[in-house]
């Protein structure tokens, strides 16, 4: 066996006895490795071809592509492979939470405030985690950068979205480039090496980050400048706020306002609204299209594990012409620590024609429909809040990578790795 990655392998073998031709399929393939470890997979054969001659006869080596596999099994093959690549890196390795959290308050991804909060629901959100990251491959990922057993670098993987997964909980000690780009290098491989498995609907992975953020920039504002294809790679703004409830808010919008379900044609809607200022894969990776309105599996998947993501969306209407759009994620506390799975997104249609006095009946309507006092909002476009005087205390950018596009960001970040 040679050329082992997480999307196949190659073996070479005498062709007298050679049973493998091209394109043959193995719908069950055992592969063995020393100390007992074995993985299986849907196999198919891309190639064979004559590699060399022994005292027997000819040899012929044979590619092996991955097409299916168990994401338990195939993290086993990945956690083998990134330590021989890297002793310092590991995936899905058992991770100590209160060791995390304190790593996240040092390295200052986690505000104190927030770190106290987080605290007062220990337990929870120790259930959380494990049930997540202990357990599930199906839904998440998590990649440690460590040096003498101290965590150095840490970044997290979700899947949200029926065909996405976000990346979070980036955290970089030091010395932090290495650390960042050491983890970084472990995400964009997985990706790389996983999203042909249907098994992982992974067809788009995002990532949320301050627009401030200097390595985030280098790394994804700038990959997907050179990626230059909006059908690959796109990012998008966003304002971002934390509304708390005002008592001189009125609770809810009054006519000819209104807040209703939304139904596809909406959706439609807020998709020709989207392509006149952009071509970028946002409402695509967010499941913000008709054929996928009505979709609850992933819901149900984080239901089995005893699980909350709720999903709910709503028009804001004026004499029954769309306004805009609101995304609701309900999730339980710290499946994100910056709570971006557990707040309102609000896509702007009609940016001169939705009053901030609207937005703020809006947002308190939200809260009193949830029973909760504040909650974070994104909302987009981000030049809406500043043309509107709507305060905001950052901006992010969402990076969408479109998982067929992949080897270019990994080319991107292994220039970065060279430099």
């Amino acid at each position: 066996m040679f050329n082992i990655s997480g999307s196949g392998f190659g073996i070479e073998e005498s062709e007298e006895n050679s049973l493998i031709m091209t394109g043959m399929v193995i719908p069950d393939l055992e592969v063995k490795f020393a100390g007992g470890f074995s993985i299986k997979c849907l196999a198919q054969v891309v190639y064979r071809k004559l590699s060399g001659k022994n005292s027997s006869g000819n040899l012929v080596r044979c590619g092996i592509a991955i097409i299916d596999i168990h994401p338990a099994d195939h993290m086993k093959l990945l956690s083998i492979l990134s330590k021989v690549e890297n002793d310092n890196t590991y995936i899905d390795n058992k991770v100590d939470i209160e060791a995390s959290w304190k790593f996240f308050f040092k390295t200052g991804m986690m505000k104190p405030d927030r770190y106290a909060s987080m605290r007062s629901d220990n337990r929870d959100i120790k259930e959380t985690y494990k049930k997540l990251y202990d357990s599930n491959p199906d839904l998440a990922r998590h990649f440690i950068y460590q040096t003498d057993s101290v965590i150095k670098g840490h970044m997290a993987m979700l899947r949200f979205y029926e065909n996405s997964w976000l990346i979070h909980h980036e955290a970089a000690g030091s010395p932090i480039i290495e650390a960042r780009l050491g983890v970084l290098n472990q995400v964009a491989r997985f990706v790389h090496d996983s999203h042909r498995f249907s098994s992982l609907h992974m067809d788009y992975v995002l990532n949320y980050f301050d627009s401030e953020n200097k390595f985030s920039n280098l790394v994804f504002k700038e990959g997907s400048q050179k990626i230059n294809d909006s059908k690959m790679c796109s990012i998008d703004a966003f304002a971002y706020f934390q509304y708390q409830k005002d008592t001189m808010d009125n609770p809810k919008l009054s006519r000819p306002w209104k807040l209703t379900k939304t139904i596809p044609q909406d959706l439609i809607e807020l998709e020709n609204s989207y392509r006149a200022s952009s071509n970028g894969l946002m409402l695509k990776a967010l499941d913000l299209l008709p054929n996928v309105l009505m979709n609850r599996g992933l819901s149900g998947e984080y239901e089995k594990l005893g699980l909350r993501r709720n999903r709910y969306l709503y028009s804001v209407k004026k004499h029954d012409t769309l306004k805009a759009v609101v995304l609701l994620n309900l999730s339980d506390i710290g499946l994100n620590i910056t709570d971006l799975t557990n707040c309102v997104n609000i896509f702007v249609l009609d940016q001169e024609y939705l009053p901030k006095e609207v937005l703020s009946s809006l947002l308190s309507q939200i809260l009193l429909k949830i029973k909760l006092h504040e909650i974070p909002v994104l909302l987009f476009p981000a030049s809406y809040a500043g043309e509107n005087s709507i305060p905001f205390s950052k901006m992010y950018y969402l990076w969408i990578l479109n998982t067929k596009g992949s080897d270019q960001f990994l080319t991107h970040l292994d220039h970065l790795v060279k430099k």
